[in-house]
């Protein structure tokens, strides 16, 4: 064992590449930050408990390996997003996915099925092609009986 020396305290460390570990990069004043009546302190939550809300923002990737290549793992997390970074209460974080695109529906590359699918909100902005209007009509706005 080697042993870290900080004022008034000594840190034992494991033999080997220990002190390559991240951990013993950690300046000796902002360990000492937390250490206070003989004891190290929680650190205090950045935002007093709340949780914090993630967001993925996917911008003019139509024909981009992330909708060709990639686009099996991209549905894979549409469809998980809401159960991404389980929390020790109970519950998750999630991560929100925003796609933005000239085309809703495309030959290749473009906004899976899936993707579609799990949409919540759509905006659509003015467009000529009366086809792909009819379709996305009829994708999103059909009452199943």
């Amino acid at each position: 064992m080697r042993t870290k020396k900080v004022p008034g305290l000594e840190i034992k460390v494991p033999k080997g590449n220990a002190f390559d570990n991240p951990v013993y990069r950690i300046p000796d004043e902002v360990l000492l930050m937390f250490y206070q009546n003989g004891q190290f302190q929680k650190p205090q939550h950045e935002w007093g408990g709340r949780r914090p809300h993630m967001a993925v923002l996917f911008d003019d990737m139509m024909g981009s390996l992330l909708f060709t290549k990639g686009i099996r793992k991209l549905n894979k997390l549409t469809i998980f997003d809401r159960q991404l970074g389980q929390l020790e209460k109970g519950g998750d974080l999630g991560c929100s996915l925003y796609c933005l695109v000239q085309s809703y529906k495309s030959q290749a590359g473009g906004i899976s099925k899936w993707i579609r699918n799990q949409a919540t909100t759509i905006a659509l902005f003015k467009t000529k092609n009366d086809k792909e209007l009819q379709e996305i009509q009829e994708e999103c706005f059909t009452i199943h009986s």
